[in-house]
């Protein structure tokens, strides 16, 4: 392993704390994409290594040639399969990565994502990630006397003419853990409070419509007629009104029919249902565990949250035609 590489994550991730210090959610930002490319990297190198020891892989079973086949391409989750199917990480480790690697995604592309909750993600990927380094094997060393390393990396490991490499290393990655365990980190009860927010966004969102639609539906009847507009002229929607013989002529009556006989996740309303699992989320004390579950929230109520919030917006907008209307504008 080159001394170059080892030094660019020093980098990396000593960068990734000074900016996750700041008390700015577009620093934390870039925290968590500084740590994610960190850990991208580390796992392109473990499986580009691991190819190098031919002679041991072709004993390895066939999952683990598949598997390092697969980390050599372009795609992440290839390189993360490589990482638990070698040993290198843990299954808890490799879902929280992968979690964390789809916000940094996000992060990259959409922007404002995950506000409330950037420090806490930023904090855990950044242990994980000093947790991989200290894990990842060093096998063999290749060092270049002219290459001068970044201050970064000299308040670590000052500037050795020979290294003494095996014990050079696992010192840094336990003191970068050791800083990051000096800033405060509460990702259980951040991630709660991001859930509680979402929830009670919906429910104000559900009392709104129920209250100013003037055919006063029920929160259950608002949740189905919220989806079924959202489905409603889709490619899906339309498939599955051919498949199932729709005989309704008006758009009113089709998504009224789409409402009661399409397959939603959530049929009826799902708020009580959600803080009920609320409160024994905060009961959490794996962060592992805490983060997929959050996800695995966020992912399965997605849709319908935004459904309700379309439909909010909807009515809004024919609320405000009609007060325009009524002024004569």
């Amino acid at each position: 392993m080159e001394f170059r590489f080892l030094a660019n994550i020093i980098d990396q991730l000593d960068f990734a704390l000074d900016h996750i210090a700041l008390q700015d959610a577009n620093y934390k930002r870039l925290a968590l994409m500084l740590i994610d490319n960190a850990v991208e990297l580390a796992l392109h190198q473990h499986a580009e290594e691991s190819k190098g020891r031919e002679w041991d892989a072709k004993d390895k079973p066939e999952e683990y040639q598949q598997a390092l086949s697969e980390a050599l391409g372009q795609r992440f989750d290839g390189k993360l399969k490589f990482g638990r199917t070698s040993g290198l990480l843990s299954d808890e480790a490799c879902q929280s990565i992968k979690v964390l690697h789809s916000y940094r995604n996000q992060l990259y592309h959409q922007g404002v994502m995950h506000v409330g909750i950037l420090h806490a993600l930023a904090i855990f990927y950044f242990r994980i990630a000093c947790d991989l380094m200290a894990a990842l094997p060093l096998r063999s060393f290749s060092w270049n006397g002219a290459y001068r390393p970044p201050h970064r990396v000299v308040k670590y490991i000052g500037n050795p003419r020979f290294p003494d490499w095996r014990n050079l290393f696992p010192p840094v990655w336990a003191r970068l853990r050791e800083v990051s365990e000096g800033i405060k980190f509460e990702l259980v009860p951040d991630l709660r409070a991001a859930l509680t927010e979402m929830v009670g966004e919906t429910d104000k969102l559900l009392d709104y419509m129920a209250e100013g639609h003037p055919g006063k539906p029920s929160r259950d009847e608002l949740v189905a007629d919220a989806q079924a507009w959202r489905v409603a002229f889709t490619d899906e929607g339309k498939r599955f009104a051919s498949t199932h013989a729709c005989s309704e002529s008006t758009v009113g009556g089709y998504v009224q029919w789409l409402g009661q006989n399409y397959s939603f996740t959530f049929r009826k309303d799902p708020v009580p249902g959600w803080k009920e699992w609320l409160a024994t989320f905060g009961q959490e004390s794996n962060p592992h565990v805490a983060l997929r579950k959050y996800q695995q929230f966020v992912a399965r109520s997605e849709f319908v949250r935004e459904a309700i919030e379309a439909s909010a917006g909807a009515l809004d907008a024919e609320i405000d035609r009609q007060i325009d209307a009524a002024r004569g504008g």
